[in-house]
């Protein structure tokens, strides 16, 4: 839109910093690495005013730093702009704000959705179903914040060394579960669930890349989240 109000072929860059979103950039296609590396300039507060360089600025709207650079490519008065350049700013402005806006609430709808996922977690675990009917449930509860193809939930009994597969879904693994077997982790010398629960730490892994001196093997997604949860210290 900032772009239809100048002249053909002008080219222009916007740069914003905020302290919760990050650092964003939106340019035109064929923009000169010169006009990049200005707006970034315009934005850290650095770098003397360029002669290739048409139009710039940079300013605060609350938290969020703004830059802007342009190069015109055709005559425009100081007064056209000025005023361009005013316009800018409010329309720069008023998107970033429907931008942080539209954060807010799926953030808001996020917290709802794993608020109200819990509660029914909490249900699940009071309900008197079957261990594996329960665990079914909760997977599927799970599986309704986020992708959840692969899922498990293993008992690890530290000083025996084995773990106990509670209940376990994979995509591609045609293992069942069997809550009452205890496996030695010697059994799995190559696994990530031995790795994690070493670890003992939350972790979002790499198949390929193991957490603990582990080589890592075995299918299934490239990366995906670990959370170990201890009771009575173990």
């Amino acid at each position: 839109a900032l772009a239809g109000t100048l002249p053909c072929g002008s080219r222009i860059v916007v740069r914003w910093r905020d302290p919760r979103a990050g650092a964003g950039l939106s340019t035109m296609p064929d923009v000169s690495a010169t006009l990049l590396a200005h707006a970034q300039d315009c934005l850290d507060g650095a770098g003397p005013a360029s002669p290739d360089i048409d139009i710039d600025a940079a300013w605060d709207e609350g938290p969020t730093g703004i830059a802007i650079a342009a190069t015109l490519g055709g005559p425009m008065s100081p007064a056209s702009r000025a005023a361009w350049l005013a316009l800018a700013k409010r329309t720069v402005g008023a998107s970033l704000a429907a931008a942080h806006a539209t954060a807010r609430i799926e953030s808001l709808e996020k917290s709802q959705r794993l608020q109200h996922a819990l509660y029914e977690i909490a249900d699940l675990a009071g309900s008197g179903l079957e261990m594996h009917e329960m665990l079914r449930r909760i997977h599927g509860v799970v599986g309704g914040l986020m992708y959840a193809g692969n899922f498990f939930i293993v008992v690890y009994d530290d000083v025996r060394e084995s773990v106990r597969f509670l209940y376990f879904a994979d995509a591609l693994d045609p293992y069942v579960a069997q809550p009452d077997v205890a496996i030695s982790t010697e059994q799995m010398p190559n696994s990530l669930t031995v790795a994690l629960l070493h670890c003992g730490a939350d972790a979002v892994t790499p198949r390929t890349n193991a957490i603990y001196p582990y080589r890592i093997t075995g299918g299934g997604p490239e990366l995906g989240p670990g959370r170990p949860r201890r009771s009575a210290g173990r």
